[in-house]
């Protein structure tokens, strides 16, 4: 045992890899789970801390395990450019070949190929075009969501308007008081 330690551990040099932690990296699973885990929008660091790895590790895994790093990819821009494709056509209407099984006369089963034309789906030609050309699409209620401000030039002069207004309000209520008409 002249290429062991003590323990029974290998010899740096002998052969075997060293002393250290074993690579906690599965084959027969985390390429299946990560690939799962992206589809669900996971980003690099979001799938270390499920993998209970640093992010270190995790990109140490993409470098040296092709599966793993083909998952991530397949589950990501793929899968994403996938959709798409799907969308683009259901937007636009597509033809379907699909086969069915039908008896003969003669109590056969006979194969047969059929079309069916899906009309153009309005609601997927919105996403799709809310999606790639967001300005031109987009709802009118959308258009300013609440809280934001489409000039940030405009903050300066929108918080000097709420100061003289208020300031007004004040003056208004002061000449009310000594007036004697009170609050109204």
């Amino acid at each position: 045992m002249a290429d062991r330690d003590a323990k029974g551990r290998w010899l740096v040099g002998h052969g075997e890899p060293g002393p250290g932690r074993k690579c906690a990296y599965d084959e027969s699973w985390m390429p299946e789970q990560a690939f799962r885990l992206t589809l669900l929008g996971l980003n690099d660091e979001q799938l270390a801390s499920a993998f209970g790895i640093h992010p270190d590790t995790f990109y140490d895994w993409k470098r040296r395990h092709t599966a793993f790093s083909e998952a991530i990819l397949a589950g990501g821009e793929r899968a994403d450019a996938d959709v798409a494709h799907a969308l683009y056509h259901r937007a636009k209407g597509v033809t379907v070949v699909s086969e069915k099984a039908f008896k003969n006369k003669e109590g056969e089963v006979v194969v047969a190929q059929t079309k069916t034309q899906l009309p153009a789906d309005v609601r997927a030609a919105e996403i799709w075009l809310r999606n790639r050309q967001r300005k031109r699409w987009r709802k009118e209620d959308e258009a300013t969501p609440p809280g934001t401000i489409e000039d940030p030039d405009a903050v300066t002069d929108a918080r000097d308007l709420e100061d003289r207004k208020l300031a007004a309000r004040i003056a208004e209520l002061e000449r009310r008081r000594a007036h004697g008409m009170g609050d109204k």
